[in-house]
C-alpha cells in the first residue's frame, strides 16, 4: 500500500479498494488486486456496517473530516498553496470530459 500512495505525490489520504482470494492471503500480502484508489473525499465505508448507528457514523465522519482538514492545514503551513476555485472547477470539467469519452 506504501508503494501505491507513494506513487502518487501528495497523496497522504484515501481509501483503497481491495479484492483478495482469502484473509490469509491478505496477511502474507499475496493476490491483493486494488480495484480503485478513493482520495480525501472518499467516505469511511465501515460506518455503513450495521453495527453503527446514525450518530455512530456521523461520529465517523466528523473525524475523517478533521483529518483532511488538519492535513491541509500542515500543508499550507509547509508552503502548499491550495487550488483556486477555478482550478477545481477546471479539472472538474476535465474529469467530465474524460468520463464521457470512456462511456
Amino acid at each position: 500500500m506504501n508503494a501505491i500512495c507513494t506513487a502518487y505525490d501528495g497523496f497522504d489520504f484515501g481509501r483503497f479498494d481491495v479484492r483478495v482470494p482469502s484473509a490469509e492471503a491478505l496477511r502474507r500480502g499475496e493476490g491483493i488486486r486494488v480495484l480503485e484508489v478513493n482520495g480525501v473525499t472518499s467516505e469511511a465505508t465501515h460506518m455503513y456496517d450495521p453495527r453503527y448507528g446514525y450518530f455512530a457514523a456521523q461520529a465517523i465522519l466528523r473525524r475523517q473530516w478533521k483529518l483532511a482538514f488538519d492535513l491541509a492545514e500542515e500543508r499550507i503551513g509547509g508552503g502548499v498553496r491550495p487550488a483556486t476555485l477555478s482550478q477545481i472547477l477546471h479539472a472538474v470539467r476535465v474529469e467530465r470530459r474524460a468520463r464521457r469519452g470512456a462511456a
